[in-house]
């Protein structure tokens, strides 16, 4: 389904005038909101490229002016050191520097309220989000009825970051921002000649609908009708991508398969507060599973299988089960199992709001992994057990024997007996487990986000550092 006129000529890697502009608007406008996941990826993406001095540029979307404005490196570098949960000074704010004093204070506002009452900033950005796909759905409108304006035209050009961009430009984004401002790109990528490279990470909205909110097939058939190439996180999200683009009668864009890096086991672990008082999770203490909370993450199965746990063995004897993610769509009832079930009490733990040093030090000290998810693009937590030198038990479908490598103990993620049996006996059975982990250590080929950024560099034409750690 490629075509063949849709891909520029192969350059060579490293070529001299080649440049690479990288979206960074999901990090200068949601940097008070903890990453996780996906959003962690993009994270350590934007601090490596932050090294790459010379030839990558950073850029915001303007919403007022409709033009990409250069982001200023010191701006991306103070974001993702907020992202990362370090602490940021409100004299230092280039929000307030710019002038933008209205914008910088509310969201340090926002930032303020996430810390006091979590769920209530989710909501709020969860609002915002929809109010903001609404202005979009309106600018479309206006568009369609060629109804122009003259607001901030003066200084468009001025600050338009798009003026200098050639045929050895590849423009990135690695999020959904490009929506907002697709016809914009669209529009410069004729006019200049440079490469758009976009990611998916995933169709499951559209072959797995039971799991979304939203639907994403608009988005998805925007990437294929505009991106020159196309990044994608494992061989299941390719074949699912050519099956949407099939069906839709689309041409598939050339692909690369993007690498999946963690760098959870380069941080500093420190114990979850909320554990502080939990002296019997230290040193092997738990089972972990680290995951949003929502239907497709398959809480329901090890909710099923820890009360049957409880049941035969005693909640003295059971394993613990910590469940490190926030509150994600369609949680309600996994939400409601899990703070109402009585005999959940000090046996299964909830750390919602864990920071970065905090999900390291859950894998560090967990005794092994479980992943029984329904449907994955990638299945990152299972790479991050491996890491961390961590047996896990995972789900096999989808995208997850991928993940796992062959080092992971695959099982059908709606076989309750047989999470039960295995559970039971990964948690009593030492020898066993420790030479599975001697298994992990020797094969196990960590991805960091080195690779990844490499990887990006590369279809931008640029020559990656090669560094292996």
């Amino acid at each position: 389904m490629t075509d063949p006129n849709r891909v520029r000529p192969a350059a060579s890697s490293g070529e001299a005038n080649a440049r690479l502009v990288f979206d960074a608007t999901f990090l200068l406008r949601r940097y008070f909101v903890r990453p996780t996941g996906i959003g962690r990826v993009q994270l350590e993406i934007v601090a490596e490229l932050l090294q790459e001095s010379g030839h990558v540029d950073f850029v915001d979307y303007d919403e007022i002016h409709g033009v990409f404005r250069t982001a200023p490196t010191s701006t991306v570098a103070q974001r993702v050191r907020a992202m990362r949960g370090e602490s940021t000074s409100a004299n230092t704010d280039p929000t307030r520097r710019n002038g933008s004093l209205v914008r910088g204070t509310s969201q340090r506002l926002v930032a303020s309220l996430f810390r006091s009452s979590p769920a209530t900033g989710r909501h709020m950005t969860m609002a915002a989000g929809h109010a903001r796909r609404a202005a979009q759905e309106l600018v479309r409108a206006i568009k369609a009825l060629r109804v122009t304006t003259t607001v901030g035209r003066r200084d468009t050009a001025s600050r338009c970051a798009s003026t200098t961009w050639s045929n050895a430009t590849t423009f990135a984004s690695l999020g959904m921002d490009f929506g907002r401002y697709g016809d914009y790109l669209a529009e410069r990528r004729e006019a200049t000649a440079a490469q758009v490279c976009l990611v998916v990470y995933d169709v499951i909205p559209i072959v797995q609908p039971q799991f979304a909110t939203i639907s994403s097939e608009p988005f998805i058939l925007e990437v294929l009708d505009l991106a020159d190439h196309v990044l994608v996180i494992s061989d299941v999200t390719r074949r699912d991508l050519e099956a949407v683009a099939a069906r839709n009668q689309r041409s598939l864009p050339s692909t690369t398969k993007l690498p999946l890096g963690s760098a959870l086991v380069e941080l500093k672990a420190t114990k979850p507060a909320v554990l502080a008082g939990e002296h019997d999770v230290d040193s092997g203490g738990f089972v972990l599973y680290v995951s949003t909370l929502t239907l497709r993450k398959n809480h329901h199965l090890l909710f099923d299988v820890w009360e049957e746990l409880i049941r035969k063995h005693g909640p003295g004897n059971a394993p613990r089960l910590v469940v490190a993610g926030q509150r994600g769509p369609l949680s309600t009832e996994s939400q409601s199992r899990l703070d109402k079930t009585p005999g959940f009490k000090g046996v299964v733990l909830h750390v919602e709001e864990a920071t970065d040093a905090e999900i390291a030090w859950l894998y560090s000290n967990c005794r092994f992994t479980v992943y029984p998810s329904l449907y994955e693009g990638w299945g990152l937590p299972v790479s991050e057990s491996h890491d961390f030198g961590k047996v896990c038990l995972a789900s096999d479908r989808t995208s997850l024997p991928e993940a796992a490598e062959g080092l992971a103990e695959l099982l059908d993620p709606i076989d309750r007996a047989a999470w039960q049996e295995r559970i039971w006996a990964v948690w009593n059975d030492h020898s066993a487990r420790r030479e599975h982990e001697k298994a992990i250590a020797q094969q196990h080929r960590r991805v960091t986000a080195r690779h990844t950024t490499d990887a990006l560099l590369s279809v931008a034409r640029l020559q990656g550092s090669g560094r292996v750690d």
